[in-house]
């Protein structure tokens, strides 16, 4: 009996020492006040910090809808660069070569009116107004180009920039987490206090950062969600305006799309054309003359392998005419035993 009251002793010794250790410092609890007041200033404080609870509860799901509109459009750019042949993030080089293949062209046709204009039915001022036009449309067809480029560095950018919406999104979860946490701990301290004017500031200090909280998942429901459908919508049709723009690029001649391939192909097919005007060429210098055909020389033992074949070829024909012959006398004696049956039948 007295074990079991001894340990009951130290168990109260051990409650109210670790009820001292927890125990908020005088200074914040304070010595003494209104303990109905303070007893509704906790009630408040609960029901604040209760919404607090569900808005923060409805700013980490807010996250899902973010994704879930990142993950549609991420799969129409990754389709827009598969499509085209482009690499995500790596269109640097490709503007460069279409740029050089641009002023390659250009001298190209300079050259080619230059040449034209050295004939001899060629206007006196052919070559002037040829460069003058060529040179007017090289420079629409570059301001065209340099928007195509800038469109495409826009679909970068625009796609860049849903990344860090998403990285803002979970700092603002973050956040909204830290100030719920803390609004816990306050209303823990709650608890403890005895001035009822005390209890008042923090229940102010929570209600605070519950409106901060608000004000988060008002934020990125309403927002940060409604911009970042509108960059989406911005980025729809920046890929819709770049397709088209490549298909005008490639109107011109100048390949865009599946870059890479399509070079690798044309280098082949110049070659093989090429090569064709070659061998043309040559055909023209050389014309071809007709084959002779020559009868191959008969050796004289080649005979001796033939004659036993003429050899059966006479004997099946002799014997299907002594075929014939026989058939064809038995077919007469017929006859004449059946014509002299009628005679003497009829005598």
């Amino acid at each position: 009996m007295k074990i079991i009251q001894l340990l009951s002793v130290m168990g109260l010794v051990a409650w109210i020492g670790c009820t001292l250790a927890v125990q908020p410092d005088p200074v914040v609890i304070g010595e003494r006040g209104n303990w109905l007041k303070k007893r509704a200033w906790v009630k408040e404080a609960q029901a604040v910090q209760e919404q607090l609870l569900k808005d923060s509860v409805a700013v980490k799901k807010s996250r899902g809808q973010f994704l879930s509109e990142l993950e549609m459009i991420d799969k129409k750019v990754n389709e827009f660069y598969s499509v085209k042949g482009f690499t995500r993030g790596k269109l640097g080089t490709l503007i460069a070569d279409v740029k050089t293949e641009i002023a390659q062209d250009k001298e190209r046709r300079i050259a080619q009116a230059k040449k034209r204009s050295e004939s001899d039915d060629a206007p006196i001022n052919f070559y002037d107004v040829q460069v003058e036009a060529i040179e007017q449309e090289v420079k629409r067809f570059e301001r065209d180009f340099e928007q195509f480029n800038l469109d495409m560095t826009s679909i970068a950018d625009l796609d860049v920039s849903l990344q860090d919406r998403i990285k803002a999104v979970d700092k603002q979860i973050k956040e909204a987490g830290t100030l719920s946490a803390q609004s816990s701990k306050k209303l823990e301290e709650m608890w403890w206090i005895i001035d009822d004017q005390k209890a008042a500031d923090a229940f102010y200090v929570i209600q605070e950062i519950a409106d901060k909280v608000a004000a988060i998942k008002k934020y990125l429901e309403e927002t940060l969600f409604v911009d970042f459908k509108k960059v989406i919508g911005t980025l729809e049709k920046q890929i819709e305006q770049v397709n088209k723009q490549i298909d005008r690029i490639e109107e011109r001649g100048f390949i865009v799309a599946h870059r890479a391939h399509r070079m690798k192909q044309k280098e082949v097919g110049d070659v093989l054309a090429v090569v064709s005007d070659e061998v043309a060429a040559e055909a023209e210098k050389e014309p071809v003359r007709p084959r002779r055909i020559t009868k191959k020389k008969q050796e004289w033992y080649e005979p001796l392998f033939l004659l036993p074949q003429q050899i059966c070829s006479y004997l099946q024909e002799l014997v299907v005419a002594s075929w014939s012959f026989v058939t064809s006398l038995f077919g007469v004696q017929k006859k004449v035993v059946r014509a002299r049956r009628r005679v003497a039948d009829s005598e």
